[in-house]
């Protein structure tokens, strides 16, 4: 049985349509259903849906087949078509095939066989066309919808594309505002290209990561080089899984079993030095009453006995064992609960307050108020140690809300914190200063994280900290 073919042709002159339509007779491999049309405007009259072929003479009155060849771009129709020339004209047979033509035919010399075997040709290529489209949007799909970061680069390692998921974790919003980066304008993490140009083909390397718009993420990277026919390298792909929220349980429940063993070191020591310095106490307080006068010496040992027990209650009171009371609470109700418990500091020393609420006042969050407003207190307590020696001290406290999550920042324009320091600040008994022990950061990590939620620090010396705790909203 004969294949059935719906052809369009495009024909401005009725000779020329009679002439093939003749032609169309004679050929026997398949049966046809003629469309003619003379002008360009005369597509609004066929049902683009049904024609599997297209025949346009290339000169059409005013207009010419590239002009047909273009609207049917413009309107995304994936239809084959055949371009007739008067004359065999080199220039225009690859004009019409650079505009999208899938064949060409001469007037001259056209022939029934020379039009079956290109209406076959025709159809059949765009068949394989159209099945490779199929194969390339779904690998496009897996390109876009892949929850890993996913880098194309060229040769000269530039970013050719990226997929949705580094739009998502970079805050993207359009690929061309990343298309024709270098590699190390889009990951600025130190020594990134001469890693990539010295290891062509990267395996599940464990990185940190800096991007141009600042973002930082822990990520398992991998290079794979794409080659050409020749087997020279034409592209990079480099695969991202971020691991960031693992890295950061990781870290997390680290630094919670730190805290957790100073506890218990702190409550066993506290323990050890309270029965030693009660004897002490009682003893020199068994002297001074036998000892005629006042006695500086002895004033002294009691001063500083005393002082040793404030210390050992501190530690008691910052290492216990935190139990929440959570309830709905206002998120800029507990900034002013902190702000409330620093007051005094802040306008003791001078300090410049900017206190920064939310627009979006009812926004709450389950959480326990007091060990909050502590832990955030605490945090402005240490702002205002940071900036001691600045002329011109200020502290920022910010709440913000985006989508279900907010946060609120404290910044200070203090001296800043060295990136070794950075890295163990959360952790008991970490200070320099002259006083403290060294237990408030990580007594502020271990309420924040107990409510399961994040902390972060970014700090630049000489110009200033930011801390930033992130928390679920309710509603």
């Amino acid at each position: 049985m004969k294949k059935k073919i719906n052809l369009l042709l495009i024909e401005d002159d009725e000779d020329d349509y009679f002439i093939l339509k003749e032609l169309f007779s004679r050929i026997t491999y398949f049966s046809y259903e003629l469309n003619w049309i003379t002008k360009i405007e005369d597509l609004a009259s066929i049902d683009m849906n049904k024609i599997d072929i297209c025949i346009a003479d290339y000169f059409l009155g005013k207009t010419t087949a590239i002009n047909v060849l273009a609207l049917f771009k413009d309107r995304d129709f994936n239809l084959p078509t055949i371009v007739l020339t008067g004359i065999n004209d080199r220039e225009k047979d690859i004009e019409v095939m650079e505009a999208g033509a899938t064949d060409y035919l001469s007037k001259e010399n056209i022939s029934a066989e020379k039009l079956e075997r290109v209406i076959r040709y025709a159809i059949r290529q765009n068949s394989v066309l159209n099945q490779f489209k199929i194969e390339r949007n779904k690998y496009q799909k897996l390109f876009e919808l892949n929850t890993d970061l996913i880098v194309i680069l060229n040769g000269e390692f530039e970013v050719n594309d990226i997929n949705n998921q580094v739009l998502q974790t970079l805050g993207i919003a359009n690929k061309r505002e990343v298309i024709g980066f270098k590699v190390t304008d889009l990951i600025t993490s130190p020594n990134m290209l001469e890693l990539l140009k010295t290891q062509k083909n990267i395996r599940n390397l464990e990185v940190d990561l800096s991007f141009y718009n600042s973002k930082k993420i822990s990520g398992i990277l991998s290079l794979t080089e794409i080659f050409d026919s020749n087997n020279i390298t034409e592209r990079y792909q480099i695969v991202i899984k971020d691991v960031s929220e693992v890295a950061k349980a990781k870290n997390r429940l680290r630094n919670i079993e730190k805290i957790n063993f100073s506890g218990k070191m702190a409550q066993t020591l506290a323990h050890e030095i309270r029965n030693p310095l009660s004897n002490i106490n009682l003893s020199v307080s068994f002297l001074k009453i036998n000892l005629e006068g006042e006695d500086k010496y002895l004033d002294m040992v009691l001063k500083n006995a005393q002082k040793i027990n404030e210390i050992t209650t501190q530690f008691i009171n910052n290492t216990k064992e935190v139990k929440l009371k959570k309830e709905l609470i206002c998120i800029n109700e507990v900034i002013d609960e902190a702000v409330g418990l620093c007051l005094d500091r802040i306008k003791l020393r001078n300090i410049k307050l900017e206190l920064i609420h939310d627009s979006t006042k009812e926004k709450r969050v389950t959480a326990d108020l007091e060990k909050l407003s502590i832990a955030i207190s605490n945090i402005i307590l240490n702002a205002t140690e940071a900036i001691y020696e600045n002329p011109n001290p200020i502290i920022k406290v910010k709440s913000e809300v985006r989508g279900k999550k907010t946060t609120i920042s404290i910044s200070d324009n203090g001296t800043g914190i060295s990136p070794e320091k950075l890295e163990t600040i959360f952790e008991p008994f970490a200070t320099d200063k002259q006083s403290g022990i060294g237990i408030g950061l990580s007594s502020v990590y271990n309420i924040i994280t107990l409510h399961e939620w994040d902390i972060d620090v970014d700090s630049k010396l000489g110009i200033g900290t930011t801390f930033k705790i992130s928390m679920d909203l309710e509603n």
